[in-house]
């Protein structure tokens, strides 16, 4: 068994309950003040565990996201349909079938823009009209399945597998760019298990190699600006982005980079 926090809003917040062995689980909403459940929904998809080239890593970690909270909704992806739930009252709003392949082995997260929710799975993007849940656009397949994902102002980066970040603009889908960041290593992953960050014109990408690190991207054009890294006994980073900054934590130590882009 296991529980996650999607999010919270006003007085609600919103838990997921999941068993992976025997797979299924429900999604909650919390009354904060008395921990009463105001609403349960049933689900049959859990964050399964990805394995490439023999290395397994939780969703959890790597990307996956079960859903989300954002003005007096809750958006969740269960087996290829996306909901959207009226946060107050559980009341499903609207909902949109094969917008993943239900291949609970892939990883998938859930990315909202200003008017729209975009399922990121595996290598497609679809993007979902925020209101009424009808399709905008399907991006077209990208080469690797996206381990994670990173909104910038119009645009999506998603890290693939084996070491390529690819950018879509998120009012067409059309791809932008793509660039290498990483070779491929021996357990099949370029780019890290964990998500990138956006900036002030600038992606941050984890790496993984001998020795793990970070790329920064240019939003524009994918051009690597620089890259750091840490020793070879520090483990993947995970970065966050602010602005001109990104932070950067290993299993060590926590830096600070400002960027120029």
């Amino acid at each position: 068994m296991s529980l996650r926090v999607l999010g919270a809003q006003g007085q609600v917040v919103v838990l997921a309950f999941q068993t992976v062995e025997e797979g299924g689980g429900v999604i909650t909403g919390v009354e904060l003040g008395t921990g009463r459940d105001v609403w349960r929904h049933a689900i049959a998809q859990t964050d399964a565990v990805y394995t490439a080239r023999g290395a397994e890593q939780l969703l959890s970690g790597s990307g996956s996201n079960l859903g989300l909270v954002a003005d007096g909704r809750c958006y969740y992806q269960d087996n290829g349909v996306t909901y959207a739930v009226d946060l107050a009252t559980g009341k499903i709003l609207w909902q949109a079938a094969s917008t993943a392949s239900g291949n609970g082995t892939l990883p998938y997260r859930l990315v909202r823009t200003a008017d729209l929710l975009l399922v990121v799975h595996g290598q497609t993007v679809h993007a979902l009209d925020e209101a009424s849940g009808k399709q905008r656009w399907t991006s077209p397949t990208v080469p690797e399945v996206a381990l994670g994902c990173a909104l910038g102002t119009g645009r999506l980066l998603l890290a693939g597998a084996f070491g390529t970040a690819y950018c879509l603009d998120t009012a067409t889908g059309k791809g932008l760019w793509h660039t290498t960041v990483a070779a491929t290593t021996p357990t099949g992953a370029g780019t890290s298990f964990r998500a990138p960050s956006a900036g002030d014109g600038f992606f941050a990408v984890p790496v993984v190699q001998q020795a793990s690190g970070v790329a920064v991207l240019s939003a524009a054009d994918g051009a690597i600006r620089w890259m750091a890294r840490g020793s070879a006994a520090e483990n993947v980073w995970t970065t966050a982005a602010s602005g001109q900054m990104v932070y950067c934590a290993s299993s060590t130590t926590l830096r600070a980079y400002r960027v120029s882009v």
